[in-house]
């Protein structure tokens, strides 16, 4: 997977013109971005703990890269290669391709359900949550909640709005 290294401080881990092979996370210590502008050297970006970088279009395009990038102190930073993150990026459209219809037909039976169904439901699957009818003792209901009760009482929709999202949460 990723290697984790040691670096002194100055050590180029890409050089302006080269391809980037790796993508950087800075585990300990400070990265720098920078370019040759006209035999200047200009820094871009700084980069910190639990930041990463890359040259970005180089390293998804294998072009050359138009910055270069060093270490300001000494650091431990994590080396992903390319290869490595390539694969990565399969096994995540492999995983998302194997769990979107299961999320949208999730996302549509929480749609056609209701807020209030689910919020009903939410004890089963998290107990202690509070029910609407205990947050609300003692209160006069509004319109709205009215409106929201008497659509709760039709016991034939709200089985089965019920037995839909449980098959589907299961």
């Amino acid at each position: 997977m990723q290697q984790r290294a040691e670096y002194p401080a100055r050590t180029t881990l890409l050089q302006e013109a080269k391809t980037a092979q790796n993508y950087y996370f800075v585990e300990q210590g400070c990265l720098r971005l920078c370019f040759d502008n006209k035999g200047k050297d200009t820094t871009v970006q700084f980069f910190f703990e639990n930041e990463g970088v890359a040259s970005l279009e180089s390293f998804q395009k294998n072009i050359p890269s138009v910055f270069t990038i060093e270490t300001i102190e000494p650091g431990v930073i994590l080396v992903l290669p390319k290869a490595v993150f390539n694969g990565m990026v399969k096994e995540l459209e492999r995983y998302t391709v194997a769990t979107l219809p299961k999320s949208c037909k999730r996302k549509t039976a929480y749609r056609e359900a209701g807020t209030t169904t689910l919020y009903r439901l939410l004890p089963g699957h998290y107990p202690g949550t509070p029910q609407p009818d205990q947050k609300q003792a003692g209160r006069e209901k509004t319109g709205r909640e009215k409106i929201a009760g008497e659509k709760i009482a039709e016991e034939k929709i709200a089985e089965e709005k019920t037995h839909l999202i449980t098959n589907v949460i299961a």
